[in-house]
Formats: structure tokens, C-alpha cells, sequence
């Protein structure tokens, strides 16, 4: 039977509308009740995208099968509201992903003349109330977030084969088996090729049973694997000189503690004078971030990338910050850190021999160099070097600046899976220690002293008491050796990582 995509496609637009359809009641307290606290949500980022839903039997999805032939279905997920426009958000389907790993690690679906594949994507402002009966918070899980749903039909799934084969025979607990990765994306042309890179996503992965006999598509929450958005975690470190301070900041140019970025997330490098109030950053010449994965000119001959922005003014401190956002190729190639570095202009502000206030420009480079680490103290920035100096306004010297980024591994665990876990690791170790205490508690060699009874010589009861006293402190040394023992197995220490 042929059937019209377009068609599915209105299916699908229809299903949210139509669940939007909710029956009103009201209802009114008697007596005024105190207002709950509410705990601040934090913020989503202009090009990052979180997931929607938990992994868990009885949970608030991640995704949803809603049929079969056309196989159509849908995976939920929180964006900004500014790309919320047609075409901004990518839904991409992969084959052969492999469980852990990010979607791309397998073949990206295309259409055929004989098989059509349709994705797009909308905000579903119905999601609470679809499922408002399974556990899970309200979303979106940010202030400022919107919840979308990206909407994915396959004509056929039996047809694509090969590297882009989905569909498994007799594979799982009915007559086939469906495994698909789906990605929802933000894309930029950032360094100017005409190519669009991703800039922030999120991968979650559909592990489907099929029923051919009934025409259903059984799909478990608890099989579905989800890839954080964050599959990596981005720990920076930030080194600077003493001629100028570098480091992570916040919109108000105000240092961040051990930041953490995701791809897509946006972060800040502020750059100003460490001593000398009256120096100022003028511009930003040039700033480039790279490891091996990747090489981005965030700032290039004083133009930003598209994906940059640098504050128009300094602050009060002549702290000027570069904002931009961290994109997925860092984390390409197994690298778990990258670096910047650029060159900066300097502007200072003196008064002449008349008391008439002056501006003059220098140029002033900072550069990545060999890692130099904070000693945990907060406030020390992690300088090499502080001792006092003077930038003079005709200076012209280096002042390294260093982001180092720690990358996590994907972390994707079945929630059942960990509970068993722990549970075996608490139950080993109460075994061990039970174990450990029957040992310390054992007594080594036992003493026996027997009484001649038939010899009644004063001498040999002077033997007797002479042996008896020798038991008591061969016990008393025993015992002292058993203190010992146990005293010794007091100092071991075992640590359980899980």
C-alpha cells in the first residue's frame, strides 16, 4: 500500500494539536496555605540543547513509537525559544550507532527513491500533561527553555541494508528488532568554509521491538539509551601572568569557579590589566582555540566568528570579555582538553604635563603555554609569578593565557543495572568485614598445663605454681599478640569506587 509522507506528517502535527485539547476545572482553597519554595532554575544556552524525559520504567519518556508501518516516531528534547524558527534545529537519523557513543559514530539515514524518510520539529507545550501520570519533573528543566518534539517517519524500516540497516530478524524477544539513533542539532557555518558544523546536540537511542504478526512497535523506556547532552564534561583551569589577568567568567565578567561546559554551551574568557587601573582592553586582534580535534579562529583580524561576540566596552577594570560557545569537534579525536590563544590592544588613559587626559594604544599578546596549575588556593588564579611589575603604555611583552579542558566519557548506564551493582558491592564488603573480624578474634596455639598429682614434693609445688605463673603470662603474651594483630587490621582501608 503507498502511502503520502506529507500525509504522516500532518498525522504528526495533528497528534500534538489535538492533545493540546484539555478539559478546564478550577478549584479554590478554603484557607490560604503557605506558598511553596521554589528552587531557581538555571538557564539554557543560546545554542544548547538538553533532553527531555528520564530513562525508567514508570518515568516520563525520552521518546515515543507511535507506529509501525510508517515507522513514526518521536524524541523529546528543551531548546532555546530564539531556535524555535523553521529550519534552525537538524533531526538526523543514524544506523549502526554504536550503545554509548555518540550518533554520528554510525551511518547517517538518507532517503530513496523507494523508501522516503521525513524529520522536523516543534515545540510541544503538552508534554507535562501527556504525561503528567509518570514520575519525572515539569519541564522545561530550565528558566528560559522551551520543550520540543522532533518528529521522525521511515516509509519502510525493513528496506535500508548494509551499513544503514535498522531493522534485526529474530533478533530480541519478538520477531525483530529496531535500532536507531536519533539527533536533534544546531548547525553554524562558523569558520567560513560554507559547510555547517555542529555547534550543539543531543543523541538519544530507540531500541525497539517488533511485533509482525500485530503490527506494534513495543518500545520499553528502560531500553532506551540515551547520549547526554552533555556527554563530556568541559573542566577549564585557567593560568595567567601578573601583567594580565585571564580567566573564565560570567556575564558580569566575574571569574568562574571550575566552570563546566557541554557542546553547544556558551562560555566567556574575560581579559583585562592584573595591577595598572588606567590600562584597558581595547580590542581583540585575534583568538584562536584549539587541540586536534579542532581548530576555530574565534576572533580573526578583530572580526568574531559567527558564533562570537565581544563586549563593546571594557569594564571599569578594563576587563574585556569574548563570548562564544563550545562546539563538538573539541571533543573529537579522544582529546580530553584544548587550548586559546590570541593577542589583545591595549588603551591608557594618563594626563599630560596640563592636566589633559590622553588615550594611547598598545598591543598586547597572550598565548597558550606549558600547563601550570592552581595549588587549590581560590584566589591565586593560578599565577606563575607575583612579583610586582610595571606595564609601561610603550610596552610590548607576552602574557600567557591557558584553557585546559578535561573531557568525561559518555556515561550510559541502565538505572536497574546500578542499583544491582551497589547493592553486590555493600553485600561484599559487610561479607569482607565479617570475615576480617573472625580472623582477628582467633586464638593462635593454645596452652595446656598439667599437675603432676602423684608427686606431693614442696619443691615440685613450688615447680606447679612456677608453671602456672608461666601459663598466665603466656596467655597475657598472647592476648598482647592479639591486640597487636587486631590493631595492625585496624589500619587497613578499603576503598570502594563505583
Amino acid at each position: 500500500m503507498k502511502f503520502s509522507t506529507s500525509s504522516f506528517v500532518s498525522l504528526a502535527t495533528l497528534f500534538l494539536v489535538g492533545s493540546m485539547v484539555t478539559t478546564t476545572t478550577t478549584a479554590q482553597s478554603a484557607t490560604a496555605s503557605p506558598q511553596p519554595v521554589v528552587e531557581e532554575k538555571e538557564s539554557i544556552d543560546l545554542y544548547e540543547l538538553r533532553t527531555v524525559g528520564e530513562v525508567g520504567s514508570g518515568k516520563k519518556p525520552v521518546g515515543q513509537i507511535m507506529t509501525l508501518e510508517p515507522f513514526f516516531g518521536f524524541a523529546y528534547f528543551e531548546a532555546h525559544p530564539s531556535q524555535l524558527a523553521p529550519g534552525n534545529i537538524h533531526v538526523e537519523l543514524f544506523a549502526g550507532a554504536v550503545i554509548g557513543e555518540p550518533c554520528d559514530s554510525g551511518v547517517l539515514l538518507e532517503s530513496t527513491a523507494g523508501n522516503q524518510i521525513t524529520t522536523d520539529s516543534f515545540p510541544d507545550s503538552t508534554y507535562n500533561k501527556q504525561f503528567e501520570d509518570l514520575d519525572g519533573i515539569s519541564y522545561p528543566a530550565t528558566s528560559n527553555g522551551e520543550v520540543v518534539a522532533a518528529v521522525f517517519i521511515i516509509g519502510d524500516f525493513r528496506l535500508p541494508n548494509g551499513d544503514q540497516q535498522i531493522y534485526f530478524p529474530n533478533k530480541g524477544e519478538k520477531d525483530g528488532q529496531i535500532e536507531l539513533c536519533v539527533r536533534m542539532a544546531l548547525k553554524v557555518d562558523y569558520d567560513g568554509d560554507s559547510i555547517e558544523d555542529y555547534v550543539g546536540f543531543v543523541d538519544t537511542y530507540f531500541d525497539v521491538a517488533v511485533d509482525l504478526t500485530a503490527n506494534t512497535a513495543t518500545f520499553w523506556n528502560n531500553k532506551v539509551y540515551e547520549v547526554l547532552e552533555v556527554p563530556s564534561y568541559l573542566e577549564t583551569d585557567v593560568n595567567a601572568t601578573i601583567t594580565m589577568n585571564s580567566y573564565i567568567c560570567d556575564d558580569e565578567n566575574v571569574e568562574v569557579d571550575r566552570p563546566v561546559f557541554g557542546p553547544g554551551e556558551a562560555f566567556s574568557i574575560c581579559v583585562g590589566p592584573a595591577d595598572d587601573d588606567n590600562y584597558s582592553v581595547e580590542d581583540y586582534l585575534t583568538l584562536i582555540c584549539k587541540n586536534e580535534g579542532e581548530t576555530r579562529h574565534l576572533v580573526k583580524n578583530y572580526v568574531p566568528d559567527v558564533l562570537t561576540t565581544v563586549d563593546s566596552e571594557a569594564d571599569e577594570d578594563g576587563v574585556r570579555a569574548v563570548r562564544s560557545v563550545v562546539t563538538p569537534g573539541f571533543i573529537d579525536q579522544g582529546e580530553n582538553k584544548f587550548f586559546c590563544e590570541g593577542e589583545v590592544s591595549l588603551s591608557y588613559d594618563d594626563e599630560d604635563e596640563e592636566g589633559q587626559g590622553r588615550r594611547r594604544t598598545i598591543t598586547k599578546r597572550f598565548h597558550a603555554t606549558s600547563p601550570s596549575y592552581s595549588n587549590g588556593n581560590d584566589n591565586d588564579n593560578g599565577r606563575k609569578d607575583d612579583s610586582p611589575r610595571t606595564l609601561l603604555y610603550s610596552e610590548e611583552s607576552s602574557s600567557p593565557f591557558q584553557t585546559i579542558v578535561n573531557l568525561s566519557s559518555y556515561q550510559v548506564q541502565d538505572e536497574d543495572d546500578k542499583k544491582i551493582g551497589f547493592i553486590l558491592l555493600i553485600i561484599f564488603g559487610i561479607l569482607f568485614g565479617l570475615l576480617a573480624g573472625a580472623l582477628c578474634n582467633q586464638k593462635v596455639g593454645t596452652v595446656i598445663v598439667k599437675k603432676d598429682e602423684e608427686d606431693e614434693d614442696v619443691d615440685e609445688e613450688k615447680a606447679s605454681v612456677a608453671s602456672v605463673a608461666s601459663v598466665g603470662g603466656t596467655e597475657a603474651i598472647s592476648v598482647d599478640n592479639n591486640d597487636e594483630e587486631q590493631a595492625a587490621d585496624s589500619q587497613w582501608k578499603h576503598e570502594w569506587i563505583y
